[in-house]
Order: C-alpha cells, then structure tokens, then sequence
C-alpha cells in the first residue's frame, strides 16, 4: 500500500537529512536497514 503525500508534506520533508528521518522513524528502522540504505546513497555519483 502506497501512501499519497500532499506536496507541502514534501516540501517539509525534503529539508530532512536522512539521520533526522531515521530517528523520526524510532525503533521501525533498525541498524541493519540504516547500513543498507548508506550503501545505497554511497552508489549516487557525487556532483
């Protein structure tokens, strides 16, 4: 199930860094999804 988000919630959290995001998230991500999501954003090309 996807959920729809309006686009001021995404103006909102586009400011986020991802370690606010995570924290948000509280105990719903745990150590081993944070090392998988760091490994994926290290695979973007840095501009």
């Amino acid at each position: 199930m996807t959920a729809k988000i309006n686009p001021g919630m995404m103006k909102m959290i586009g400011g986020f860094t991802i370690e606010r995001m995570i924290r948000m998230a509280g105990d719903k991500i745990d150590k081993a999804m944070v090392v998988e999501l760091n490994k994926a954003l290290n695979k973007i090309p840095k501009t």
